[in-house]
């Protein structure tokens, strides 16, 4: 179930068998380009999968909910196809697919254990500062320690998939897990 027509550079990001790739949007155009429509499109694609379990995380529960945000977007796709419960913030699908919204401050990551998702999508991540590799390290090239718990939760063959502006704390270690995996708009 797609429920929009994407953006050539959607399709791209759609039609890929990476296991992890990257949707970037440039600095100069970054506002509005479909990045988080485009991981929103990565989980709806499998809506008709009933054992299918996505989880869409952003680093804030505002992100998440606000009027303009990827739980009111994902909501309207779904219309009366689906139920959300707003308690445990899950849209489940008619077909018994599942779509976990979640936020991860970085530090809180423990709430994914013993979890496990078919693809894994986490919007604006170059909101979270990547680990330093060593102490000439200034920048923090190796990426977060909630990406690799989020990853270690991952089913056989899942996707993790990622949005993020060229432009945040967050871009060294983007630029170093994700090149060349990464579609750009």
């Amino acid at each position: 179930m797609v429920p929009i027509t994407p953006t050539k550079h959607q399709k791209a990001f759609l039609d890929a068998d990476n296991t992890e790739l990257a949707f970037l949007g440039t600095p100069t155009r970054d506002c509005g380009v479909g990045k988080t429509t485009a991981l929103l499109l990565a989980l709806f694609k499998h809506a008709d999968e009933p054992s299918f379990c996505g989880l869409f995380v952003s680093r804030t529960h505002l992100q998440l909910v606000s009027p303009s945000g990827p739980v009111k977007t994902a909501r309207d796709w779904a219309g009366t196809n689906s139920v959300y419960s707003s308690s445990h913030l899950r849209l489940t699908f008619d077909s018994g697919a599942t779509i976990q919204f979640a936020n991860c401050d970085g530090s809180d990551y423990v709430k994914f254990m013993g979890l496990r998702f078919d693809c894994i999508c986490v919007d604006n991540a170059s909101l979270w500062k990547g680990r330093k590799i060593s102490e000439d390290d200034e920048v923090g090239l190796l990426h977060p320690e909630f990406y690799d718990v989020l990853y270690t939760r991952l089913n056989t063959n899942g996707k993790m998939r990622i949005a993020a502006s060229l432009d945040g704390i967050g871009v060294p270690w983007i630029k170093q897990r994700f090149m060349p995996n990464v579609v750009m708009d």
